[in-house]
């Protein structure tokens, strides 16, 4: 019975010993290092568009990638490759807005009732619009998922009017304009107009860093094994024969990327406000024109998150956010007159501050994207954007008569929100 039980014993262990060896010849990457799944993931991709790259670790491919290369190993975030080792691709992008200013104070008139013993008043701010904005830029790609050089520029403008008449019977006025320009009495009126004007130049560098191996080619049958095989090596450039290279014929990249962009903006923002008082037979009573003109520049870094659909990766969802400081000079000034017919001489009212203000700018934009060829991708989607202390700075103390001007407000913003619709060209 010993025997037989020592027999058994040493079966069962030659049976789990042959199986721990099958197991771990089927699965030969199940023990592979980070390093080494990034190597193989970046072998899988060479044929894209037949560019040719190096790995994210400083290690040339084969071919021509080979000449005159040299980087590191280790984590690097892909800053070891040698620019010798890309091809580069030129793009270039153009994006249609349609955007509107978003202050966070912009008082256009308020309402008031004299004959209201709690002495309510409305306040109405601007309503901005929508308007057909723009962006365009391009630049070099220096190989598929990896580091490129961007020039952009963006032009973001938006208005907002009002027309308001006083019908009230009472004696005393009941619609007020900032700086004392207020509605005249017996159907007097109240005009305003508000319009934006901002223009930023951005130039800098970008880095993708995919995670993982290609879509597609980890999915099923022979391209299991495409990290290190080389039937995907071929499948990225439309091999039939494992079937990967169907579909709309882009390459395609791991299911997430994060890509990661530092560089400099110079920046013009500019905004004009007019308030004009007119009387019932047409004569202007008084008017008030504010102006903020705002030139800096400075540094700018953004971080992108992507994640790709399908089998080929042709349609993908994105999320990123930049931030900038810039430091410039801002001027405001103010220009009231109690006859805008020209007898009466201007009173200025200024503020400025130059050579020392600096000012945040956060953008935060999301969309979807689809690689309808392989030179050509199209894009739509959403922004917010905040220039922050460039807002309308003037603040109203409504409850003392005669003197409505109480301080500056540093912290108001000019923001912008809208959709955007993108195309980008590469060749």
């Amino acid at each position: 019975m010993k025997f037989r039980f020592r027999r058994a014993a040493a079966l069962a262990v030659s049976l789990a010993l042959l199986a721990a060896q099958t197991a771990d010849a089927a699965n030969p990457r199940e023990y592979q290092t980070a390093s080494s799944a990034a190597n193989q993931a970046s072998d899988s991709w060479s044929n894209y568009n037949e560019i040719e790259q190096c790995d994210y670790f400083g290690t040339c491919n084969a071919g021509s990638c080979n000449t005159g290369c040299s980087g590191g190993s280790g984590g690097n975030l892909g800053l070891g490759n040698a620019l010798c080792c890309h091809d580069s691709q030129l793009f270039f992008y153009g994006d249609y807005i349609y955007a509107r200013a978003c202050f966070s104070e912009a008082l256009a008139y308020i309402v008031s009732d004299p004959n209201d013993p709690q002495g309510g008043q409305s306040i109405v701010e601007y309503d901005m619009d929508y308007v057909s904005s723009y962006r365009f830029g391009g630049g070099i790609n220096f190989c598929d998922c990896g580091g490129a050089i961007v020039f952009n520029f963006a032009r973001y403008q938006s208005e907002g009017d009002f027309d308001v008449t006083d019908t009230s019977a009472s004696t005393g006025t009941t619609i007020f304009g900032p700086y004392e320009v207020d509605a005249p009495g017996d159907n007097g009126s109240l005009q305003g107009n508000l319009d934006v004007d901002v223009k930023s130049y951005d130039l800098g560098v970008a880095k993708t860093i995919p995670l993982g191996c290609p879509l597609g080619c980890c999915s099923s049958g022979c391209c299991d094994s495409c990290c290190g095989d080389t039937c995907c090596d071929t499948c990225c450039g439309g091999g039939s024969s494992c079937g990967c290279g169907s579909g709309c014929g882009c390459c395609p990249c791991p299911a997430w990327d994060i890509t990661w962009t530092a560089g400099v903006r110079f920046a013009e923002v500019d905004w004009a406000r007019n308030n004009l008082a007119i009387a019932n037979n047409g004569d202007e009573i008084d008017s008030a024109t504010t102006r903020l003109d705002f030139n800096g520049a400075g540094a700018r870094v953004g971080f992108m998150g992507r994640r790709y659909f399908g089998r080929s990766g042709c349609v993908s969802a994105y999320a990123k956010g930049d931030i900038s400081l810039l430091v410039g000079d801002m001027n405001i000034s103010t220009y009231t007159t109690d006859d805008p017919d020209g007898s009466a001489p201007l009173t200025l009212r200024s503020y400025s501050n130059s050579g020392c203000r600096v000012i945040p700018v956060t953008e935060i934009e999301a969309g979807v994207s689809a690689q309808v060829t392989n030179n050509i991708q199209l894009s739509s989607g959403y922004f917010i954007a905040a220039w922050h202390d460039l807002g309308i700075r003037d603040e109203y103390d409504w409850t003392t008569p005669g003197l409505q001007l109480n301080n500056f407000d540093d912290a108001n913003i000019l923001g912008f929100d809208g959709f955007f619709a993108r195309a980008v060209v590469s060749y």
